[in-house]
């Protein structure tokens, strides 16, 4: 969605540099970019960290409830 946005540039492959590349541009809101990074975070906690599994569940529903609050921008 975030390529798209950019129009597809074939040097940008991190969400991270696509997030910030976005940012440049003024093609998301303050607010977006930094739900995005949240969910950029939880989503490297779940790949490359063990997630306790108290807190699994709350990690999913954070990541929906931001992904919704930004979904209205992409």
């Amino acid at each position: 969605i975030l390529k798209s946005k950019l129009k597809g540039d074939p040097q940008i492959n991190s969400i991270n540099e696509l997030i910030y590349e976005c940012k440049e541009k003024n093609l998301l809101s303050n607010d977006a970019v930094h739900l995005l990074h949240a969910i950029r975070r939880q989503r490297n906690l779940f790949a490359h960290n063990s997630i306790d599994h108290k807190t699994r569940m709350m990690r999913v529903i954070f990541v929906i409830a931001a992904f919704s609050l930004v979904s209205s921008e992409l």
